[in-house]
């Protein structure tokens, strides 16, 4: 008699069609749970027009909840999003209880605060995926006062929380060591498992494609920053730098994606007038592999310290694609480590070496080459997705094979 399935179901705030990297990844990460031989069920908010998710097609099973969602970048929908998401989690006490293992996702950090009640109530083995650590980032951001009732309530709420879930996952060693440092009970039960990319839907193609073709950039050289354009990332260097280089008119910087410092970021390119910065809306994904093959630099940009609270997951389409990257990030961090150890792209701290290492690239066409053969090979070594999906199957496995739900805290 075969044994049952183990079942697993994914807490998600953001899933496609959900137009949000994280979704997108979980997403993936829920193909390949599911591929391992796990009944996998997906709970995932709601973003989009209702024809948005009639259109979308999953051979997974995919409960949508019903919960008020205003755009998260305005700080009263996010407060809303936190507070009526894990409510209305709680709403479907019949997928919570059938589930043998459930994985929270933290894009709504609130979300957390519902581990004592799956661990006691429903006595279930909890993982938390820690994309971002909040209320700490926002914190660092100076978004909140450390002394403000939101982030005591928050980081009260993380402290009593995690000692109820069974295993954390962060994105990097410096989000480790944050964690760790700042939240004692994660100390025996935190591990890093990287965020990844598809080495079969992002590979390496030549510049002159259809995309760059129509959209007219292939004559330029494209210094391209792609995703969210928030405020975890530095963009005052990238400015500077497009300033001291408007009058090379080989070289443009493209903008590509949406966020909350976008129309700001906008804003002073027009105010300064500059010729050689452009913007553009998410590409549609059939268009996204040649939009990444289309530049001949990617810059990938976080703010100081910001490594211990997040990872920039954009890192990974680069490598994928095979193109060179550009961190503005300090010295010594993980970021600009992963750069130049593997020797697959350049750090600059500021505008004058952004400036310098665009011109170097720009003139060595074989460098470029190297770096990004080097990009592509080190992507398909530690970060394409079915080597780091594997990690997290080998996890469940290991909490599986104990048979045990650990009601942990308390």
């Amino acid at each position: 008699m075969a044994a049952a399935k183990e079942k697993v179901l994914l807490i998600s705030p953001f899933f496609p069609p959900d137009f949000a990297g994280t979704g997108f990844v979980m997403e993936e990460l829920a193909r390949d749970l599911a591929a391992s031989g796990r009944e996998l069920t997906v709970l995932a908010g709601k973003t989009q027009q209702r024809s948005a998710y009639t259109q979308y097609r999953s051979p997974l099973t995919i409960t949508r909840i019903r919960h008020g969602y205003v755009s998260k970048d305005r700080k009263l929908g996010r407060l809303l999003n936190y507070l009526s998401f894990p409510l209305a989690i709680l709403c479907h006490p019949k997928l919570l209880q059938s589930a043998d293992t459930i994985i929270i996702v933290s894009t709504v950090p609130t979300t957390i605060g519902l581990s004592p009640i799956l661990k006691k109530v429903f006595k279930k083995r909890v993982i938390y995926i820690w994309q971002d650590i909040y209320p700490d980032l926002a914190v660092h951001l100076q978004a909140l006062t450390p002394r403000s009732f939101l982030v005591r309530a928050m980081r009260r709420l993380n402290e009593i929380s995690l000692q109820y879930v069974d295993h954390i996952i962060v994105l990097g060693e410096s989000m480790k060591e944050y964690a760790v440092a700042h939240y004692p009970c994660c100390k025996e039960k935190v591990s890093v498992i990287s965020n990844w990319e598809d080495s079969e839907e992002i590979f390496p193609l030549p510049k002159d494609n259809p995309w760059s073709r129509v959209s007219g950039y292939y004559g330029k050289f494209v210094v391209l920053y792609s995703g969210n354009i928030g405020l975890f990332q530095n963009f005052d260097p990238i400015i500077e730098a497009a300033e001291k280089l408007q009058n090379d008119a080989e070289i443009i910087f493209l903008f590509v994606g949406s966020g909350g410092s976008k129309k700001q970021l906008q804003e002073k390119v027009r105010q300064k007038k500059l010729p050689n910065v452009d913007f553009m809306n998410y590409v549609d994904s059939h268009d996204y592999c040649y939009l990444l093959a289309s530049a001949d630099c990617h810059i990938v940009s976080l703010k100081s310290g910001m490594e211990q609270f997040g990872f920039p997951g954009k890192l990974y389409s680069s490598l994928a694609a095979g193109r060179p990257v550009i961190a503005i990030t300090e010295q010594g961090t993980e970021l600009g480590t992963i750069l130049t150890r593997n020797n697959v792209g350049l750090v600059a701290e500021n505008a004058q070496q952004l400036v310098q290492h665009i011109t170097a690239l720009k003139k060595d066409d074989a460098q470029r080459t190297q770096m990004g053969a080097r990009a592509r090979a080190l992507l398909l070594e530690r970060f394409a997705r079915k080597k780091v999906t594997s990690h997290y199957v080998a996890l469940l496995s290991k909490y599986s094979n104990r048979g045990d739900v650990r009601a942990t805290g308390g």
